[in-house]
């Protein structure tokens, strides 16, 4: 389960980066993923609105990318800023394990395989998911 519901007219927030595409939401408290361009560079982010001090994080640089992240860490992107390393690794096991029957659902496997046709996805761990992410968003 990575929480990623595409969207084609989402409303943008306070904390929707300025000339952000949003496409996508968690389908949580209006969190939702957006791109937008910087300095010549694409960047992702996800936003989890009305979250105080900071609530925009980026999340890749690439669709691409953000999926890769999404599939290893079972979309649990707002535990990377609210948990410590260990914490986290063990929450996304616990989400692996709860998700294990939907895995082996053909659906699920069908949807995860056409997503995979389409956005070439990288294997990476969610060790380093962690330390990417945390790294991209020290300030």
């Amino acid at each position: 389960m990575i929480h990623l519901i595409p969207v084609s007219d989402f409303p943008t927030y306070d904390e929707t980066p300025d000339n952000a595409i949003i496409f996508a939401t968690t389908g949580i408290d209006g969190c939702h993923y957006c791109m937008a361009e910087d300095n010549d560079e694409m960047n992702i982010y996800i936003v989890f609105p009305n979250m105080g001090e900071r609530s925009v994080y980026l999340i890749g640089h690439s669709i691409s990318e953000m999926i890769s992240y999404a599939l290893s860490i079972q979309g649990l992107f707002e535990c990377i800023f609210d948990l410590e390393k260990d914490d986290f690794l063990r929450e996304v096991e616990d989400v692996k394990r709860e998700f294990i029957t939907k895995r082996s659902n053909s659906r699920f496997t069908n949807d995860l395989l056409a997503l995979k046709k389409v956005y070439p996805v990288t294997d990476i761990s969610a060790s380093e998911v962690y330390d990417k992410l945390r790294m991209m968003n020290c300030s």
